[in-house]
């Protein structure tokens, strides 16, 4: 969905669809994602970016309502600017949107572990969608310079060598081209032209379709087996439609891999419980045992003993052989006799009730490999919904696992009406508030002493905070550093997305570009509220 070819096309629809649009805004409302809105004479458009190194696309989707809350907002300079034109980098995979009027221009990174979309100016960049912190105020990432070798002059396997000397063709179709053109029986003259002839069409006349294994292509049937394929008119329409059937796929592979190993941990459970029920004959054993014991006691219930913890008396179940019994000085014999009566009826209800739940176990294991047998059959989520709507009490589907769902920080979270606040423990703990940090909180920090990052979490906000809450927990930020034992402490606050880290900089280190001021009286934090 992101190869070269791909982009050239990619980029000529965008400039018929954005020419002369009028930048709204843009926004990112889940992990990975950003939603850019451009409004045109007749339309509103919506462009969706994803920044994830596996599934990296680009495109228009004419789902295009937006919600303003739960979101954060990016690239605010570009807003009310009328697009210029949408260019590729020549020979690597950089796609710009140019504004008129503007010394800025976004920039998509389509490529790599680490996709990014950039605010540019001036060849810095001046705000990044992903991992702000390490881009911002960096210069521009520049283009690859193209590489000059040839078919001929490689060696190795015939896939490296077809990566080295065509390094645009698209890598996850190089085995479906050298199947397909049958490269491993022709010569290297041979096969150099067949590879030549394929980056041609894709240059000149691309065929975008999703083939029957879900990848998204615009090689021809000439290249690689397109049988069973769906075809499109549009590169746009076949990116947009492989991008979100792939995401269906990958929840769905996602959501039964944790499900089947749920089943699997209830299933080792239940044997457990299922094998204890079996043992549980032992019980009878030992109650049939203590009313033995029982009524040798009531038989010498006459005799006398001084206090020991012992009696030993003549066995009538097994030949009078003389047998010792632990019994409880402070009580007669008849009393004693008492308790082993009461132990054999509490052994016997234990029987029972190890047998009762072994048989509802075994009835729940049953349930379970039923449904495991249908998820195993089906191909879509909403076939595992109808499935868990069939068995609502199912343990597989109500049972929480707390290891999965508790999050352990590595810093304090303190609860402050609707807001989280948090608090660096120590100097790898700062670090760690600050990467986990949005943007758009709020940071805090004692001014020239060493102490806690705290930051106000803003749920993506753009407005400040309430200056009462600013100056709670400014308190507190004074209180966790060096400043704590004065009257009054300045503390610097300002939004995160101006605080960066130095590369190689001591855990704990930080810069901050615009900060403001505020003098506040230490508090200590509630430390009942710490998580």
């Amino acid at each position: 969905m992101n190869n070269y070819f791909t982009l050239i096309y990619l980029a000529k629809e965008l400039n018929a669809i954005l020419s002369n649009a009028i930048f709204i805004q843009a926004v990112t409302y889940k992990k990975n994602m950003l939603d850019l809105f451009f409004e045109s004479e007749t339309e509103q458009i919506k462009l969706s970016f994803s920044a994830d190194s596996v599934r990296t696309a680009l495109f228009t989707d004419p789902r295009v309502s937006s919600r303003k809350s739960n979101s954060a907002s990016f690239f605010e300079k570009l807003k009310g600017k009328q697009v210029e034109c949408i260019e590729l980098t020549e020979n690597d995979r950089f796609l710009s949107i140019r504004f008129s009027d503007s010394e800025y221009f976004l920039q998509f990174k389509l490529f790599s572990n680490e996709p990014n979309a950039f605010l540019i100016g001036d060849g810095v960049i001046s705000e990044a969608f992903k991992n702000p912190g390490r881009y911002e105020e960096a210069r521009a990432p520049e283009p690859l310079k193209p590489r000059n070798t040839t078919f001929t002059e490689t060696s190795g396997k015939l896939k490296r060598r077809i990566q080295q000397s065509f390094p645009l063709l698209p890598r996850n179709f190089i085995k479906d081209l050298i199947e397909h053109g049958e490269l491993e029986s022709l010569d290297d003259e041979k096969i150099n032209l067949w590879l030549k002839n394929a980056s041609h069409q894709l240059a000149t006349n691309p065929e975008p379709a999703i083939l029957s294994d879900g990848r998204f292509t615009i090689f021809s049937s000439e290249f690689i087996d397109r049988d069973g394929a769906e075809t499109f008119g549009r590169v746009n329409d076949a990116v947009r439609i492989a991008f979100y059937t792939e995401s269906r796929e990958n929840r769905f592979e996602k959501y039964t891999k944790e499900l089947f190993r749920r089943a699997e941990k209830l299933l080792k459970k239940y044997d457990a419980v299922i094998k204890a029920g079996e043992e549980a004959s032992k019980s009878l054993d030992r109650a049939e045992r203590y009313e033995q014991l029982g009524n040798i006691l009531v038989a010498h219930a006459h005799m006398k003993h001084e206090g020991e913890e012992h009696i030993t008396l003549p066995d009538f179940y097994n030949n009078n052989d003389s047998v010792e019994i632990p019994i409880d000085p402070s009580l007669d014999i008849a009393a004693n006799a008492q308790i082993y009566f009461e132990k054999k009826k509490k052994s016997e209800r234990s029987f029972e009730s190890a047998l009762e739940y072994r048989d509802r176990i075994l009835e729940r294991k049953a349930e379970l490999e039923t449904i495991v047998e249908k998820i195993q059959q089906v191909s879509h989520l909403r076939e595992i919904e109808e499935v868990s709507k069939e068995y609502p009490d199912n343990d597989l589907f109500t049972e929480k696992n707390k290891a999965d769902n508790t999050s352990v920080r590595p810093y304090k979270v303190i609860k402050l009406g609707k807001y989280d606040i948090w608090v660096g423990k120590n100097a790898k703990s700062n670090d760690a508030v600050l990467r986990d940090a949005h943007k758009d909180d709020i940071w805090l920090h004692a001014s020239g002493v060493s102490g806690s990052h705290v930051v106000i979490r803003m749920n993506k906000a753009q407005t400040d905070p309430d200056m009462s809450l600013l100056e709670t927990v400014a308190s507190w930020a004074a209180w966790m550093s060096k400043g704590k034992g004065t009257a009054v402490c300045p503390v610097k606050w300002t939004r995160r997305k101006f605080v960066r880290k130095p590369k190689g900089a001591a855990p704990g280190a930080a810069l901050v570009d615009k900060e403001n001021v505020i003098l506040v009286e230490p508090q200590e934090p509630p430390k009942q509220d710490y998580k």
